[in-house]
């Protein structure tokens, strides 16, 4: 790939463009996560920016151009130390020169394949729950989306915020301090663009105060809250009014119907039948445990004291109970009744709930020895 990439633009064009597309479609392989490993270590190592003995130092260089350079300076310190160069910091400008002119080049050619393709595949590798892929991915996604503040606009922009820019918020809402600035780097590549910033003022308030907590760490993240706040698009009262509310995004669930809290665990009903575990225990929540046995949209929770068990009622007309383990709830026990259910409280033998009948309760004795 390297060598199909240095030649002159019209030279070996089909290669070039066969080789983009074959990294594109591994990226694209859901079901064979090596493939989309290879291709996102491919997709770095291609930029050049590799230390002595051949690893990427991608990422302190992203936090480096955030104007975070703790990690980058202890890096090159290595290096230095490694190489007993009399003229080291001349060897390592010019070194520089050259490597930033070669990325251009190749960052210029995989954003450009098909208009932008790289970041909907991009997109696909954030799905993943390998926390491993997931890092892998946002330093790709983040190189790749910064390049395109210093390259010609094409107009994949575009492409590279539809596709990356609700991610790169989801990072900022539970992602560690590097993953944070290299998300918000990404971000400050969308903010010059009035559709991107207006994609991104929907997120606003959930991301305002997130950002103010990332200023001691980077100069950038005042560029951005700046951006934010003078957009036509953001009520900058709404930002100053902020309380210490932590707003989750679960839109893919639907509507959240119900909340319970339990010994540092949040649990959530949705209007799709999910029901949701969390670890509240951080001050962003993170799933813990997703399952989806109700058919219909989960109307309640009811955590009972006495038995630690969880009662779920349900539209689909039937009342489970759940088993609570501090990483996981199965169920052990379904009941159908007549109805759908809109509210509950239960106990190991009996269960009042409300159903869509006006002003209608009705009570039902559960069976020690029912599943």
């Amino acid at each position: 790939m390297s060598n199909i990439s240095q030649v002159e633009p019209r030279k070996m064009s089909i290669y070039r463009e066969e080789a983009v597309e074959a990294l594109i479609e591994a990226l694209q392989r859901k079901d064979f996560a090596s493939s989309q490993m290879m291709a996102l270590d491919a997709i770095v190592s291609l930029s050049g920016r590799l230390t002595s003995t051949g690893r990427s130092y991608m990422e302190s260089w992203l936090l480096k151009m955030a104007g975070f350079d703790k990690p980058y300076n202890n890096l090159m310190k290595a290096e230095r130390s490694m190489k007993f160069d009399n003229d080291y910091a001349e060897t390592l400008e010019e070194e520089e020169k050259a490597t930033s002119s070669w990325e251009r080049r190749v960052a210029f050619v995989l954003c450009n394949h098909e208009n932008g393709a790289i970041f909907k595949a991009l997109a696909e590798c954030f799905k993943s729950n390998s926390i491993e892929m997931s890092k892998s991915c946002l330093v790709a996604a983040s190189w790749l989306t910064h390049m395109l503040s210093v390259l010609p606009d094409t107009g994949v922009r575009d492409a590279a915020s539809k596709a990356l820019l609700d991610e790169f918020v989801n990072t900022l809402q539970s992602g560690s301090v590097e993953e944070k600035i290299m998300a918000t780097l990404s971000l400050k590549s969308f903010v010059t663009d009035p559709a991107a910033l207006q994609e991104l003022g929907k997120y606003a308030r959930c991301i305002y105060k997130t950002l103010r907590k990332l200023k001691k760490y980077s100069p950038i993240i005042s560029d951005v809250l700046k951006s934010l706040i003078n957009s036509s698009f953001v009520d900058a009262s709404e930002l100053w009014n902020w309380s210490e509310v932590v707003e989750l995004e679960s839109c893919q669930n639907g509507e959240v119907l119900s909340l319970v809290h339990l010994k540092g665990r949040l649990l959530s009903s949705h209007s799709d039948g999910t029901i949701k575990l969390w670890d509240a225990g951080k001050r962003v929540p993170r799933v813990i445990q997703e399952v989806r046995e109700h058919s219909r949209a989960v109307t309640c929770l009811y955590l009972s004291p006495g038995d630690n068990k969880l009662y779920s009622g349900s539209l689909d007309k039937t009342i489970r109970v759940w088993a609570i383990k501090p990483e996981e709830i199965h169920c052990v026990q379904v009941h159908d009744v007549k109805e759908g259910v809109y509210d509950l409280t239960a106990s190991s033998k009996v269960a009042c709930f409300v159903t869509q009948s006006t002003g209608v309760k009705a009570s039902y004795h559960f069976l020690e020895n029912k599943a």
